[in-house]
């Protein structure tokens, strides 16, 4: 997977050195669509059956070394400066700015995968118990296969930056289902399929991409610090069911 990435973002980002306790944050889930490919490993049908999220793959860390880099999509952030930013308001990027833009069209482009959420957002990032929570609902579909998303993403800093997902994955597929009382039914539904608990908390660095791996869900997460009298009021912005 991170060859696929490395490929499909065409990004072009500065380095900023900061002190600051401020971070402009990126974050993309993007859906696996692939019926052959999740079909290779068991998974519980429910999350009623145990799924500790063991499958998540250490996190990739894409370097500027790693990026094709193309003309950057990004917009500075120019806005106003509020009069004061309390570390319980999370601040959003309006979508026209978000720097995984030109990515995120490319992974919809793709027959196996699709961007079920997409949202930047500038936040004073604290120590781990008093991080914020920020939550995450997404439900797409795509080659017959429904995904839903639900669940948090947390961020804190102590030597390093550090993201915790806290999200549950059910796929449905259509079918019949068995109905003793209704035998001759044949309304298809969406049946659950595989689900799982994703619940790995992650090291990164500012200023660097990085890609999380699990078989059903990817996570892109970009953080870069700013400084404070540089952070805008702005409104919250949801890019996710980007069409194709």
């Amino acid at each position: 997977m991170r060859t696929l990435f490395t490929a499909l973002l065409g990004l072009t980002f500065s380095l900023t050195a900061s002190a600051t306790d401020f971070y402009r944050v990126e974050v993309v889930l993007i859906g696996f669509f692939d019926e052959n490919s999740a079909s290779h490993e068991q998974w519980p049908v429910t999350l009623e059956e145990p799924d500790d999220g063991s499958r998540f793959e250490e996190d990739a860390l894409l370097g500027t070394e790693d990026i094709l880099l193309t003309d950057s999509d990004s917009d500075k952030l120019t806005e106003e400066t509020p009069e004061e930013i309390t570390p319980e308001e999370v601040l959003i990027k309006p979508a026209a700015g978000l720097d995984f833009q030109s990515a995120s069209q490319r992974i919809n482009y793709r027959q196996d995968m699709k961007v079920l959420w997409h949202q930047a957002w500038l936040e004073k990032i604290q120590d781990e118990d008093n991080a914020i929570e920020h939550t995450v609902e997404a439900t797409d579909e795509k080659n017959g296969i429904m995904t839903e998303v639900s669940g948090s993403i947390r961020l804190h800093k102590s030597r390093f930056l550090h993201i915790t997902p806290d999200l549950n994955l059910q796929q449905f597929v259509q079918g019949y289902a068995d109905d003793p009382d209704n035998p001759y039914s044949a309304e298809r539904q969406w049946l659950p399929v595989r689900a799982a608990h994703i619940n790995r908390s992650r090291r990164m660095r500012s200023n660097e991409i990085h890609y999380l791996d699990h078989p059903l869900l990817g996570i892109l997460i970009q953080v870069t610090p700013v400084e404070d009298e540089e952070a805008p009021a702005e409104t919250a912005t949801d890019t996710s069911g980007q069409a194709e």
